[in-house]
């Protein structure tokens, strides 16, 4: 979570430079899911890579594709919108601010998961 919100915060201050000059700014989206996964390098001999694999990192995925629903009704024009599964924030140890997006179904699911979005901090 403080890796989301730092890579928010750099977004915002980097866009600054592009906004002051009349280019578009960077817009991103962040998908926050908490699971067991395989990483390492994985492939047949000659065609390995080393990547992350597992029923977690497609949920992180699918709320990172959740969000472009999200950026487009958004008004504020928010340079990154960060989407949070429930299992990740029943996991929290600190208090982190978020808002409730409600229950969501995520496509290759079968039962919808509660979406928050993680909220600028109002301490920078």
């Amino acid at each position: 979570m403080r890796a989301a919100a730092a890579i928010t915060t750099a977004i915002e201050i980097d866009n600054k430079r592009p906004l002051a000059s009349g280019d578009q700014p960077v817009h991103l989206r962040v998908g926050v899911h908490s699971g067991t996964v395989t990483v390492g390098n994985i492939g047949a001999p000659g065609r390995i890579n080393y990547t992350i694999i597992g029923d977690a990192v497609n949920i992180g995925q699918r709320l990172e594709q959740l969000g472009k629903k999200f950026m487009a009704s958004n008004a504020s024009d928010a340079a990154a919108l960060v989407l949070v599964s429930q299992a990740t924030v029943a996991q929290l140890k600190t208090p982190v601010p978020l808002e409730s997006l409600g229950d969501h179904q995520l496509r290759g699911r079968d039962q919808t998961i509660e979406v928050f979005q993680l909220l600028p901090s109002t301490t920078s």
